[in-house]
């Protein structure tokens, strides 16, 4: 079974995220994730500076409902993150206008390994 990490501030964060988004999170911890590795969250909502400071490209970590989070980290191996945010894409669409975006992204970006998840109000299963 998946073992969920959360520090105190993301479990407050949690609970506000989008539909969507809580959608494709469960899913993935369902039957997606490698259960040899926890699952960890280590951010969803994000300040204007923290986001800044993280090197963002966007400011979807801004937003409320919260519509993006991400999981993974040093601890899990690169190629195992690229194959979870594979499968994630072959199952879900994050905006078919914009069909070169997806719902999870995991090469390297910001701050270190790990998969950037994200939802919009069009995102839906394949």
């Amino acid at each position: 079974m998946t073992k969920i990490v959360l520090s105190p501030r993301t479990l407050r964060e949690f609970q506000d995220l989008d539909g969507k988004l809580y959608e494709v999170f469960m899913w993935l911890a369902a039957g997606v994730w490698p259960s040899a590795h926890n699952l960890r969250i280590t951010s969803i909502w994000r300040t204007d500076e923290e986001n800044e400071a993280a090197g963002a490209r966007t400011n979807i970590h801004c937003t409320s409902p919260h519509r993006a989070l991400d999981i993974g980290g040093r601890d899990v191996p690169r190629d195992v993150l690229e194959l979870v945010a594979t499968e994630c894409n072959k199952r879900w669409v994050y905006d078919a206008t914009r069909e070169r975006l997806g719902v999870a992204y995991a090469k390297p970006h910001g701050s270190g390994p790990h998969i950037h998840l994200q939802s919009h109000p069009r995102t839906k299963r394949r």
